[in-house]
């Protein structure tokens, strides 16, 4: 007996996007690059408008629930730079508004004890933020919209 696993969902288009491209139903597409690899940009949003996108995005929040915050912060920062990530991000408590330069973030908790990794879009932060994603791995992270 062989072991099965699902295929990864897929999207193919073929042809150019305005003729050939319908989609029944999608909730939401969240793509990820790091410097060096632009793939659209602006243009991407715009074909995700074309397609009927409500809301697009250059920056990506994401929330992850969790009962220690500050102890999973400091986790994943000491992760990071372990990995060669420091100076990459900045981990704020007491988390208010993001500031402008904030590309990504990672928030965990909620409410006045939520810890935040800020990373900025200057120079190679957004690795640091690609290099963090696996690492949240069945915690259930949440884009903050």
């Amino acid at each position: 007996m062989t072991e099965q696993t699902a295929s990864p969902p897929r999207f193919l288009v073929r042809g150019p996007f305005d003729d050939a491209a319908h989609f029944l139903r999608v909730d939401r597409i969240v793509f990820f690059w790091g410097d060096g690899f632009e793939l659209g940009g602006v243009t991407l949003a715009e074909v995700a408008r074309k397609a009927g996108a409500v809301r697009t995005s250059s920056a990506c929040a994401l929330c992850v629930p969790c009962e220690d915050p500050a102890t999973r912060a400091a986790a994943l920062g000491a992760f990071l730079d372990e990995e060669d990530h420091t100076d990459r991000y900045t981990l704020e408590s007491g988390v208010g508004a993001l500031s402008e330069d904030a590309l990504f973030s990672i928030t965990f908790g909620d409410g006045d004890d939520a810890v935040r990794l800020v990373f900025d879009g200057g120079g190679r932060q957004d690795w640091a933020f690609v290099a963090a994603l696996p690492q949240l791995d069945g915690e259930d992270p949440r884009l903050r919209v």
